[in-house]
């Protein structure tokens, strides 16, 4: 899916439609989280890439790895 979006700018609209959140919330998310992409401003408008934006999501989806919990074997 990336491939098609490979260095492309979108508007806060289309940027909520990819990550599957209302726009509402993508303004929180962006105002609320340091680590999420600054974007750009260009005239009155903010434009942030795609590519920076499924970063920004799989930074968030990863699961922390935990380490394995020891199995104490009966014996």
């Amino acid at each position: 899916m990336l491939e098609n979006y490979s260095q492309r700018a979108v508007r806060a609209r289309e940027a909520a439609e990819l990550l599957g959140i209302s726009r509402s919330l993508f303004y929180l998310t962006a105002s609320g989280d340091p680590t999420f992409p600054q974007g750009a401003k260009i005239g009155r408008a903010r434009v942030w890439m795609v590519t920076d934006l499924f970063d920004w999501l799989a930074r968030k989806t990863k699961k922390p790895n935990r380490p394995s919990a020891k199995v104490i074997g009966k014996g």
